[in-house]
């Protein structure tokens, strides 16, 4: 009688073990590809958004990361989106243009005067690059940052005309740049950012724009060792997923999941300036020559001609009431910093 007692308990918890695995079944893994280095800011980052999604979802959903741009380049990425090979991505600006222009508004040159603007703006548009990322078939998890961008190349640069004789990278694929680079004297060279090392040996590249932890991070500075500090413009980027994807989870599961995406980009936010100056100071520190021109009449040169990049924007790279958007955003953030004085 004992025996079959036990007997009977233990089928009982095998039956209950068995009942609790089917009700949860096997974790749907949702595949994210990014060119963002895995042993990075970024990278981390990523990895704790996936974790926690799989906290918040109980174990239902977890994050498969398919970094350093193993599924391609941006545009091999966002296609793979669109056949279900991959259901998100965490793009930079150059494959947010692909989804939709009005990305390039946190990309404008010497537009913003600080991180802090920045974000203001970036906070005040999610709403309208909601829309617009949904209207293309996507839903937008979080807005991010990946630092400032400045110019790296093969022999230094103290003047715009000495930018204009080298070979600068331009991504692929975006034949409104290289035009617009070509009409005002430069010499655009469109190449994947993957091959940008090889470029860089080779001499088929001899400038590019890039951010500090970026060029740290994937050993560029080896091959482009100085840099013109000037402060470009914003490096943004996003973490999209297919609204395929997104639907089919259950909705009581997004806010929570969404919040953990923000809170990721949040970290960012704190974290990357910081970054990028420790990353200049490292650089500088195995051998990169730093032109300083910020504050120098040779600035108003770069000034000028991001005046005309930015003019140019409105209308061909930024849609004209996105433009105006980030504009009125950007004053108003400005406008708020003189009023507090």
């Amino acid at each position: 009688m004992v025996r079959l007692t036990r007997c009977f308990l233990v089928l009982t918890l095998v039956a209950a073990v068995a009942v609790a695995v089917g009700a949860q079944g096997t974790p749907t893994s949702i595949k994210l590809g990014t060119l963002v280095p895995a042993r990075s800011v970024w990278g981390n980052e990523l990895a704790q958004m996936g974790s926690d999604w799989k906290k918040v979802s109980g174990g239902r959903y977890d994050l498969t990361i398919y970094a350093d741009g193993t599924q391609g380049d941006e545009d091999a990425v966002l296609r793979r989106m669109r056949f279900n090979q991959l259901q998100a991505a965490a793009l930079t600006a150059i494959g947010l243009q692909r989804l939709d222009m009005a990305f390039n508004a946190f990309a404008i040159p010497l537009f913003y005067d600080s991180p802090e603007e920045l974000f203001h703006v970036m906070d005040r548009m999610v709403p309208v690059m909601e829309a617009r990322a949904q209207a293309k078939g996507f839903e937008l998890l979080s807005l991010s940052y990946g630092g400032w961008v400045q110019v790296f190349s093969t022999k230094p640069v103290n003047s715009l005309a000495d930018l204009k004789a080298m070979k600068i990278f331009t991504s692929a694929g975006d034949a409104q740049m290289v035009q617009w680079y070509k009409e005002r004297g430069f010499n655009p060279v469109p190449l994947a950012t993957t091959d940008m090392l090889t470029s860089l040996q080779t001499g088929q590249v001899e400038a590019l724009p890039s951010t500090p932890i970026g060029v740290l991070t994937l050993q560029w500075y080896s091959r482009a060792p100085n840099m013109l500090d000037l402060g470009l413009a914003p490096f943004a980027g996003a973490q999209v997923i297919t609204k395929r994807a997104w639907d089919a989870i259950p909705a009581d599961l997004r806010p929570a999941m969404k919040k953990a995406a923000r809170d990721a980009e949040l970290r960012l936010r704190a974290k990357v300036p910081d970054a990028d100056a420790k990353a200049v100071a490292q650089m500088e520190q195995r051998g990169l020559k730093v032109s300083r021109l910020r504050g120098t009449p040779k600035q108003a040169e770069f000034e000028a001609m991001a005046k005309q990049y930015a003019e140019s924007m409105r209308g061909t790279w930024v849609p004209p009431d996105v433009f105006d958007l980030a504009l009125k955003e950007r004053d108003a953030f400005r406008a708020s910093r003189k009023g507090a004085k």
